[in-house]
């Protein structure tokens, strides 16, 4: 189901494919308990790292014994 972004209506079919592609291209969807947020690739990027740093954490603790 398509949306109306009321601030691009105003825009030449041009400058709204401009607007719309340059989203595509730097943000993307991720879904948190069934909402879906659209976020810049750098945090995405910055969530894998900080996930990946608690996995090994995680690991760590468990081969001590912990």
């Amino acid at each position: 189901m398509a949306k109306l972004i009321e601030e691009l209506a105003t825009l030449p079919r041009a400058g709204q494919e401009f607007v719309l592609s340059g989203l595509a291209n730097d943000y993307i969807p991720i879904e948190i308990d069934g909402i879906v947020y659209v976020i810049p690739k750098e945090v995405d990027r910055l969530i894998k790292k900080l996930a990946h740093v608690l996995h090994k954490e995680e690991e760590l603790k468990s081969s001590m014994g912990k």
